[in-house]
């Protein structure tokens, strides 16, 4: 019963923390259907932390005062250092012939961003805000929050690892310890066997020798009798 519950216990980690990588990767690589307000740059409308409804609008009906997702392009985030997502108001759209692209300013920003917002980079615009809900959000789409997440699961599983290790270590101790205890059992054997055959080998010799001893006296006690009766005789 203890090892079952043993299992549950790490099956149910294992999920956990196999979730947390999947929602860290969902945030970290795709746009859900909320986000996090990251800066102040909104301010008063949205504070930072704020949890916002992303939905997902027709680009074409979008004007000015509305409040957008905009995926900020890598050139930008590295010249510029922003952030991979901002959510800002759109202050000016330009439309032409071919193509229609926006300028965007966070409210409490001096001036607009330093780049033109094309359609493809609108995620979505703004449908509620709930304050401070949004904080865990950020943290998951934080690199801090990715690390955290991908270090505690590569713990976990090289504890995870480890034990299985050691136990697999234990077989290989006691196997290894048997075939010692095996082997150090036949040597007694064997010189238990060795020594009772040099046991029995000597007491052969010994009695061999008693023979021997016993016949040697055997024949002085006839030659001293038969020295007796040649005197007797004379």
């Amino acid at each position: 019963m203890k090892k079952m519950t043993g299992y549950i216990g790490r099956a149910v980690t294992f999920m956990f923390f196999a979730a947390m990588v999947a929602i860290v990767l969902y945030f970290q690589f795709a746009t859900p259907p909320f986000a996090a307000v990251p800066s102040r740059s909104m301010e008063p409308v949205l504070h930072i932390g704020t949890l916002i409804l992303v939905e997902k609008a027709d680009v074409r009906q979008l004007g000015e005062g509305d409040i957008v997702v905009v995926e900020v392009p890598g050139l930008v985030q590295e010249r510029y250092n922003y952030p991979s997502l901002i959510v800002h108001r759109i202050v000016r759209v330009d439309r032409n012939d071919s193509t229609t692209t926006y300028r965007i300013k966070g409210d409490n920003n001096p001036a607009e961003d330093p780049f033109t917002v094309l359609p493809e980079h609108i995620q979505g615009a703004v449908n509620h805000s709930i304050p401070n809900l949004g904080y865990p959000i950020l943290f998951l789409h934080s690199k801090q929050g990715f690390y955290f997440v991908i270090s505690s699961f590569a713990i976990y599983l090289l504890y995870v690892l480890s034990g299985k290790i050691e136990q697999a270590g234990t077989g290989l101790k006691r196997g290894i310890s048997m075939l010692f205890i095996g082997e150090a059992i036949r040597r007694i054997n064997e010189l238990e066997q060795g020594h009772t055959e040099q046991m029995l080998s000597l007491q052969k010799e010994l009695q061999q020798q008693r023979q021997l001893t016993e016949k040697l006296i055997e024949m002085i006690s006839q030659d001293s009798q038969s020295g007796e009766f040649a005197k007797h005789d004379k």
